[in-house]
């Protein structure tokens, strides 16, 4: 299905956990999920207009092998850069995920 040698991107799933500190209030603490290769492909960078800005989106296609618990409250970070999972698919009978995520830069 894949040549191994296309997962040449090395990724980290990360999330976020809640928990409370000594006042009770809610305390968000990022942590890795898992490190992996990965196969990228870019798609076609779009732009918006947000909240009096221009923001250009660049969508990219992750390959992975699979694991299970991958959601899509996560992100991915590659190169310093972080992007947003916004959707995930199964390919095969949970051989691997394709993470499509969005990559947004403000201008």
């Amino acid at each position: 299905m894949f040549d191994i040698g296309e997962f040449d991107r090395k990724c980290v799933l990360k999330t976020f956990t809640t928990s409370k500190n000594s006042w009770n209030h809610d305390v968000k603490t990022e942590t890795d999920f898992a490190t992996v290769w990965a196969k990228r492909v870019d798609k076609r960078p779009s732009e918006e207009f947000e909240a009096s800005q221009i923001q250009s989106i660049t969508r990219t296609e992750w390959t992975i092998r699979y694991i299970s618990g991958v959601k899509r409250t996560m992100y991915l970070t590659h190169d310093g850069e972080t992007f947003e999972i916004v959707g995930i698919r199964v390919l095969g009978r949970r051989e691997f995920l394709t993470l499509v995520t969005e990559f947004r830069e403000t201008n």
